[in-house]
């Protein structure tokens, strides 16, 4: 189970009844009271915005072993080395790969 936030799922209502419930605490530096609305606020919406979503995994193909994953990896960095620089010799080594 993998908990996501979804600001779409936020009811107006229920928020707005939150929000107002949320009291000013006596602090005791400048920053104290900025901290406490940030935690508060974000703790909020973490209630209305949090939705639990059903995430499955697959095993990997049988075919797809650790040195065909070196190899694509190598493969991309040449490829992104090439499109970074556009030099025929890059060119060449990601034609060769």
């Amino acid at each position: 189970m993998l908990q996501t936030s979804s600001l779409k799922n936020i009811q107006p209502e229920t928020l707005t009844f939150d929000l107002q419930l949320l009291r000013s605490v006596n602090c005791s530096s400048t920053m104290d009271p900025v901290d406490n609305y940030n935690n508060t606020l974000k703790s909020t919406l973490d209630l209305h915005a949090l939705v639990n979503r059903t995430v499955t995994f697959c095993r990997s193909a049988a075919l797809y072993t650790v040195e065909l994953g070196q190899l694509q990896a190598a493969g991309r960095a040449i490829e992104r080395r090439y499109k970074a620089t556009g030099l025929t010799v890059h060119k060449l080594a990601y034609g060769e790969h």
